[in-house]
């Protein structure tokens, strides 16, 4: 509704959504001509959505839509954030990951005084504030491949989930937060709860499974299938 009131019309825009979303929220981009898309493809899916010549609807997480734009030298907007969404290439949905947003600019700024050399590197789920200031910016796959070939001696601090960086490097790797940013949601699943749903599997009565209605389950394909022919 605020789009439509800014004078943008449905038929202008073209949605994307981040992998990290619902099947509900992929039916219904499914269903509006749009597509998924992951941190890492990001820009090859955004690109060939502009060559339409629609503005980009992107959801759920406004950081990555921002820090998208940026690197491609495009403009964007969150939604009631006061700016004209008209002038917008990358219209970005105000939704965004609680975990990225423990890291910031002090936190860069302590690091880099403590330890001159240091290397920052962060992920695209972060403000742009972070981003802008980082050495590296990467999903999560590419954060990986980025801080394992570093040279051994080489300082990292990495911004993005406590887990995934705790289990990357023995040595000279630190967390860019002065608190302990673990995603609640993702420590839900626990090994006994693996190892139970596997167990099911095995014996051939799976529990805990998840059922999406037809209608949902077909738009949110397509919005995949999209993607994946690019």
């Amino acid at each position: 509704q605020k789009l439509e009131d800014a004078g943008i019309k449905a038929d202008d825009i073209l949605p994307i959504t981040y992998i990290n979303s619902d099947a509900a929220v992929k039916a219904r981009v499914g269903k509006m001509g749009g597509m998924v898309c992951t941190s890492s493809n990001a820009k090859v899916i955004i690109t060939n959505a502009l060559a339409e010549g629609k503005k980009i609807l992107f959801v759920p997480d406004r950081c990555l839509g921002q820090n998208i734009a940026n690197m491609m030298g495009l403009k964007s907007c969150v939604i009631g954030d006061g700016s004209d969404p008209k002038e917008a290439d990358i219209i970005c949905y105000d939704g965004f990951c609680s975990v990225h947003q423990l890291f910031s600019v002090e936190d860069i700024e302590f690091y880099r005084n403590k330890y001159p050399g240091i290397l920052i590197a962060v992920h695209p789920e972060c403000d742009p504030a972070i981003c802008d200031r980082a050495d590296f910016v990467g999903s999560t796959s590419q954060l990986i491949k980025y801080i394992t070939e570093l040279p051994a001696e080489q300082k990292v601090a990495v911004g993005t989930e406590f887990n995934m960086v705790n289990r990357l490097r023995p040595s000279n790797t630190y967390i860019l937060s002065s608190t302990k940013p673990e995603c609640p949601t993702m420590n839900e699943t626990t090994l006994e709860d693996l190892y139970l749903v596997l167990k099911s599997i095995e014996d051939g009565a799976p529990i805990n499974e998840i059922e999406v209605d037809e209608e949902t389950a077909y738009w949110a394909k397509v919005a995949l299938e999209r993607m994946m022919a690019l």
